[in-house]
Parts: C-alpha cells; structure tokens; sequence
C-alpha cells in the first residue's frame, strides 16, 4: 500500500494529522482489523488486542485533527 505525498490532499492530512506517514500507517492497520480477523480465523477482540498500540496512535492522531480543524474552522479572518 502507498500513499501520495504530494497535492493537497497529503497536504491536509500532514496539517491535520501532524503526521502523514503515522496517519497513513496506523489508519492501515485499523482499516484492517476485520479482514485480519477473517483471514486470520481470530476474533475481532483478539486482534484488536494485539494492535492496541496502533489503535491508540491512530485515536491520538484523530484527537489531533479534530482539534486542528475545529482551531482552523472557528478562526477570525
């Protein structure tokens, strides 16, 4: 999987997220926990267990951009 890293898209998600290489590969993996479980014959709980890591970073990052949006959002011109 790749990501663009250049336009506006890539743009925004490095000034939301901080991070767009994070943003990108934690959101994989979260993005991914259901098919895991399926091909991986585990449950969904398990898998989420072993990427708990992940899963807080991607929840940090998204608590990051919301707060980034809602400052940019509510900002005087």
């Amino acid at each position: 999987m790749r990501a663009h890293t250049d336009g506006c898209l890539a743009a925004a998600q490095r000034r939301l997220y901080g991070d767009q290489v994070r943003w990108f590969r934690t959101s994989v993996v979260v993005d991914n926990l259901g098919p895991e479980a399926t091909a991986t014959h585990h449950s969904l709980a398990e898998v989420r267990a072993r990427h708990r890591t992940q899963i807080a970073e991607w929840r940090r990052l998204r608590v990051r951009a919301v707060n980034e949006a809602t400052a940019l959002l509510t900002r005087r011109p």
